[in-house]
C-alpha cells in the first residue's frame, strides 16, 4: 500500500512539474515576441498603471491614460477589423457616444493554439488613423511602431483609458472568454506594472458581440455626417443601435454590403 502511494505521489509530482514547466515555457514564448509597447513608452507611470486587470470576465487590461494619448501598433500584421461598437443592450450608451477601436491579426503565432494572435484596442477618440495621416481600414497592413489612433473615452467607458487585449483562438472577439485570451502583461515582462483600483474606468468593455460591432467601411459608405446624425437621432429617442438597425435605416442590402466590404 505504501509503495503504491509513493508511486502515485511521484506520478502526481511529475505531472505537476511538467504542467508548471509547460506554463513557464509558454509564458517565456510570449515574453520573447519583442512586441512594441502599445503606448508611447512603458516607463511613464500613467502608461503602465492598470485600473482593471486581466481575469474574471475581463479579457484584457485597462490603462487609464488621458484622452489624446497616442496608441501604437505592437507588431506587424493585417487589420482584422477597424470598428465602431454599439452598446450590447441595443440601446445607446449613457454617454451617447459609440466606441471606436481596432483589431489587428499579428504575424505572431500562439505557442499553444498555433493561431495568429489578434490584439484589440478599444475606446479610441475616433476611428483609427495610421501615423496621423490616413484612415485605417479592415485589410490594411500595419507595421510594428505605426501610430494607430488616440486614446479616448468613447463607448462603454466612464473615464479616459485604453483597453488592450490579446485573443488566441483565431477570432478578434475570442469567444468573449478569458480562456481564449492571453494576459497582455506576459508580453512585457520588464514592465513594472502599477495598480490603481480607485480609478476603475470601465464596467464591461470586455464584451465584443459581432452583432454590435460594425466595420468603419459602413461609415465611409454613408458619410461621417450622416452616421453622426443617425447616432444622435437614435440617442435622443433611445432607439436600438445595432449593426442590423443601421443597415435597415440606410437601406443597405446584402448586395450593397458585399460591395462595401469588398471594395
Amino acid at each position: 500500500m505504501k509503495k503504491w502511494m509513493a508511486v502515485a505521489m511521484a506520478t502526481v509530482s511529475m505531472f505537476t512539474l511538467t504542467c508548471n514547466a509547460f506554463a513557464v515555457s509558454r509564458a517565456s514564448a510570449y515574453a520573447g515576441t519583442s512586441w512594441r509597447y502599445f503606448l508611447s513608452n512603458s516607463t511613464t507611470t500613467a502608461n503602465k498603471t492598470i485600473s482593471q486587470d486581466f481575469g474574471g470576465t475581463h479579457m484584457g487590461i485597462d490603462i487609464p491614460v488621458g484622452e489624446g494619448t497616442t496608441a501604437y501598433c505592437v507588431a506587424d500584421g493585417i487589420v482584422e477589423l477597424a470598428f465602431v461598437k454599439f452598446n450590447d443592450s441595443g440601446k445607446p450608451y449613457p454617454s451617447d457616444t459609440v466606441g471606436y477601436g481596432l483589431a489587428l491579426k499579428t504575424n505572431t503565432s500562439d505557442p499553444g493554439t498555433k493561431n495568429k494572435l489578434i490584439v484589440t484596442y478599444q475606446h479610441f477618440q475616433s476611428r483609427p488613423i495610421k501615423n496621423n495621416k490616413t484612415n485605417i481600414a479592415t485589410g490594411d497592413s500595419l507595421s510594428k511602431g505605426d501610430t494607430i489612433g488616440k486614446t479616448g473615452n468613447t463607448g462603454n467607458s466612464t473615464g479616459p483609458h485604453l483597453h488592450f487585449d490579446v485573443s488566441k483562438d483565431g477570432t478578434w472577439w475570442g469567444a468573449n472568454s478569458v480562456s481564449k485570451h492571453v494576459d497582455p502583461k506576459l508580453f512585457y515582462p520588464n514592465v513594472e506594472w502599477k495598480y490603481s483600483k480607485s480609478s476603475r474606468t470601465i464596467s464591461d468593455c470586455q464584451t465584443l458581440n459581432p452583432d454590435y460591432v460594425m466595420d468603419v467601411a459602413f461609415i465611409d459608405y454613408v458619410g461621417q455626417a450622416a452616421f453622426e446624425e443617425w447616432v444622435s437621432m437614435t440617442s435622443v429617442t433611445r432607439s436600438v443601435q445595432t449593426v442590423q438597425s443601421f443597415k435597415q435605416y440606410f437601406n443597405i442590402t446584402p448586395e450593397i454590403e458585399k460591395q462595401i466590404l469588398n471594395r
